[in-house]
């Protein structure tokens, strides 16, 4: 693993691209709540720290996602997830 300058507490190495290094680290916290239309239900917290480098440039950046859903907890995940790699690719390929 090489030495990141823009992250001193690197996670998990993902995935390497031609163009972007990127790192990811997921927190899934589930919890039950009063919610005001309904009795008490389980809430799943997901959230997701991507740090991308551009291996040209050098270029940083960091996209925090922070998801709350009251769906049950493996439902929560599948759809967060399909989200993220959306709004990530979307991310990766704005100038």
């Amino acid at each position: 693993m090489t030495h990141n300058p823009c992250l001193s507490d690197m996670s998990k190495r993902v995935h390497r691209f031609p163009l972007f290094s990127i790192t990811a680290s997921l927190h899934i916290k589930s919890t039950s709540a009063l919610m005001l239309w309904r009795d008490l239900t389980q809430v799943t917290h997901i959230k997701l720290l991507l740090f991308f480098q551009t291996t040209h440039t050098g270029q940083c950046g960091l996209l925090h996602v922070l998801f709350i859903s009251s769906l049950p907890q493996h439902a929560a995940l599948s759809l967060f997830l399909s989200l993220s790699l959306l709004l990530v690719s979307t991310s990766l390929w704005l100038p």
